[in-house]
């Protein structure tokens, strides 16, 4: 989740399926209950890129990650799931009457947290740190915790955001071929339908290292924190740093420190309108077993062989599972790619769908970039 310098249709609608997706039905979606019925995860172990990590954790949520959160809020439309901050439209500009509905929420904390799952504000704390001078320089010592606090969920359900839209307002044009439901085929983006909002605090352990050839003292860490502070204060980030204690693992000395934000950002989504042709291509390889397949099997290879090249594993896992792996891109492309269908919080085939693609994002983005051989 990024901000700043770091580190997703329908003219009418019967009054019936009004009444079937109403707000009640989106407002209740509970990721903790979702994610209480899942099987462990036993994917994320295995994992490197950081992407790829974050689409895991929130598959067992079923709903889409904000990596760069700005101010999202339902209505707002995402180019593609993959979001990054960009925006085809703004809810402010093509549903200016919207009113979201608005909840208390939680989600559930993350025990193995890595650096891109930290929010904006306390990423770029610690990668500021990294630019402090002087022999020694403050790193992080593998992955730390995430909490979410003070949780909001808001809420906008297709009849909703039909009866605010503005078609004749300029730049929603493209919004109006979302909404029509496959009277315009291949419009492309996806509007929110619900987002989850949270303040974030983290638990990082910190150490000073040097050049190999000197060792850093105890002062020495807590000078670099204490110039840490200081530089969180002097960007102006809504960042608290706290001291939370001394760990002295083998003879390296090591703080934890607390980074809380102060702001509530969001964090989470899931979309007003999916997709048809992909819902179905996806439903159809669960039906078959193929994504568990496929999954299971890059488990399978990442354990047995850790060093065997991406390229590799994507031909073995496409080749056992019987369909190819796609790219990131293609991914994204494809899901957010009309006619659409309305999303139905309580239709269980629409959830399954949101977490199989989370997780085939996160096969795939694994499978990107050849990780650095430790």
């Amino acid at each position: 989740m990024r901000q700043g310098k770091s580190i997703v249709a329908v003219t009418g609608i019967a009054v019936v399926s009004a009444l079937m997706y109403s707000t009640a039905a989106f407002a209740f979606f509970n990721p903790l209950s979702w994610l209480s019925r899942q099987p462990p995860d036993d994917l994320a172990p295995v994992l490197h890129n950081e992407f790829a990590k974050v689409y895991a954790f929130y598959q067992r949520m079923a709903m889409f990650p904000v990596f760069k959160p700005a101010t999202e809020t339902p209505g707002d439309v995402y180019q593609d799931i993959l979001g990054n901050g960009r925006f085809l439209a703004f809810r402010k500009d093509c549903f200016p009457g919207l009113k979201p509905v608005k909840s208390s929420s939680t989600l559930p904390n993350v025990n193995d947290a890595v650096t891109v799952e930290l929010d904006g504000d306390a990423k770029a704390a610690i990668e500021d740190a990294k630019l402090i001078g002087g022999q020694f320089a403050l790193k992080t010592t593998g992955n730390g915790s995430l909490s979410f606090q003070n949780v909001e969920v808001a809420v906008a359900t297709p009849p909703e955001l039909l009866k605010a839209f503005k078609s004749q307002n300029t730049g929603c044009g493209p919004v109006a071929a979302i909404l029509s439901q496959g009277k315009t085929p291949g419009q492309t983006g996806v509007i929110l339908g619900t987002v989850w909002s949270a303040r974030m605090e983290s638990r990082q352990v910190l150490r000073a290292e040097g050049n190999g050839k000197v060792e850093a003292t105890a002062d020495e860490l807590l000078k670099l924190i204490d110039e840490l502070g200081k530089r969180v204060v002097k960007h102006g980030l809504p960042v608290k740093l706290e001291l939370s204690g001394s760990i002295d693992p083998k003879g390296k000395i090591e703080h934890e420190v607390t980074l809380t934000n102060t702001r509530v950002l969001p964090v989470g989504w899931q979309p007003a309108f999916i997709s048809t042709e992909d819902l179905n291509k996806i439903l159809s390889l669960l039906k078959q077993d193929r994504i568990s397949i496929m999954k299971k099997t890059f488990i399978y290879e990442r354990q047995r062989s850790p060093d065997m090249p991406n390229d590799q594993v994507r031909q073995i896992i496409s080749k056992e599972a019987g369909f190819a792996l796609p790219r990131p891109a293609e991914i994204a492309a494809n899901a957010s790619t009309g006619p659409f269908v309305e999303f139905n919080a309580e239709n269980e085939d629409h959830v399954r769908y949101v977490a199989a693609v989370d997780t085939v994002l996160a096969l795939s983005h694994e499978l990107e970039v050849e990780p650095q051989r430790r």
